[in-house]
């Protein structure tokens, strides 16, 4: 039973993606409002760079049970998506009005994460703590300015990192510990609030609410998430989800400290 778990999860996080792959593509022709001013230069210009050099993110399932010979080509073969991606973090990020064109572009989102820690695995070493910190950031990033359904997405991000992040609290040695929980309080407080991407909403789609169900099986608006995660729930409760993933991540940072500290293994 064990061993159909991993596949299952990854199933569930690609019927995510592609639900809000569709979800987005629905209001890219919505009517225009006033919107809050993008910053110049963009981090997420190069964030849509990088998608654009993605070929079937999807394809490639979890990345990070791979091989390290397979990571080792992975990295190689995107070098250029993960300068991209460095580079946007190093910029303030927003959410532009996305086309059709680039929302199906960004369908690799769930990839990169992936992608930035197993770089940092092989860099560094480790469980890749850089490429966590790292990858938080960008789902941070990516609610931006953004209406509910991309703040739904940067919280996809963050769930996904932190449950893996979780599963290698073990194997951390103090210094890294220590350097993760400095940084995920940090990222903690910096999460968007849903009320903000709620006004974004009110300007994004004025009087013409938008509605999917006539056309899909997806009803995206005010519905509860499923634990299939097909239909997609209110931001509040996903948001949640988040907030939980973080309290028990630092709450295992602690409790491996504490370990450390018994066994008199703690750096002098």
């Amino acid at each position: 039973m064990g061993e159909d778990k991993q596949p299952r999860r990854w199933r569930k996080w690609c019927a995510i993606g592609s639900a809000l792959v569709l979800m987005l593509v629905v209001y890219a022709n919505r009517p225009k409002g006033e919107l809050p001013p993008l910053p110049v230069p963009n981090g997420y210009d190069d964030f849509l760079k990088a998608a654009s050099l993605l070929k079937n993110p999807l394809d490639y399932g979890d990345i990070l049970s791979y091989e390290i010979e397979r990571k080792k080509e992975l990295v190689i073969e995107n070098r250029e998506v993960l300068e991209l991606i460095d580079q946007g973090l190093k910029k303030e990020v927003g959410v532009p009005d996305l086309s059709s064109e680039q929302i199906f572009r960004m369908i690799g989102f769930y990839f990169w994460w992936q992608l930035l820690v197993i770089d940092s695995e092989l860099k560094d070493g480790g469980i890749g703590v850089n490429g966590f910190i790292k990858s938080l950031r960008l789902g941070t990033s990516m609610q931006n300015n953004g209406a509910s359904l991309d703040v739904l997405r940067g919280t996809t991000i963050e769930v996904g990192v932190l449950e893996a992040l979780e599963k290698r609290i073990p194997f951390c040695g103090e210094s890294d510990l220590k350097h993760l929980k400095t940084n995920l309080k940090s990222l903690r407080v910096q999460r968007r609030d849903p009320q903000q991407a709620a006004d974004i909403d009110e300007i994004r789609f004025a009087d013409d609410p938008i509605d999917v169900s006539s056309s899909s099986s997806l009803a995206w608006r005010y519905k509860d998430v499923t634990d299939e995660g097909i239909s997609i729930g209110v931001v509040e409760e996903v948001n949640q989800k988040s907030s939980v993933a973080y309290d028990s991540v630092l709450l295992a940072i602690d409790a491996r400290l504490e370990t450390l500290e018994k066994s008199g293994a703690l750096d002098q």
